[in-house]
């Protein structure tokens, strides 16, 4: 049986790359809006208003998450859809 020793230093390193980009990926999520809902119009409910919002800029560019954009690229479309979906109710 082969013993395989780690540099204590690359052990850390590691650790070190795992957490920043775990961080960054989870602040780029949060920044979307992805995680943190489909409240579109900020009731604290995910229903048929906030499905309207959306409905009434649907297909459109260049719009904001108050406007139904969840991803947060701009367009309203069935991506933001589906969040809207994952978040109903």
């Amino acid at each position: 049986m082969r013993k395989y020793n780690k540099n204590p230093f690359q052990v850390v390193l590691i650790v070190a790359f795992v957490l920043i980009f775990a961080g960054l990926g989870y602040r780029l999520l949060r920044r979307s809006h992805a995680v943190s809902g489909a409240d579109v119009n900020g009731d604290g409910t995910v229903n048929i208003v906030d499905l309207s919002i959306m409905a009434t800029n649907w297909g459109q560019t260049g719009k904001t998450f108050a406007q139904g954009d969840l991803t947060g690229d701009g367009t309203v479309n069935i991506l933001d859809l589906s969040v809207l979906a994952a978040n109903w109710g």
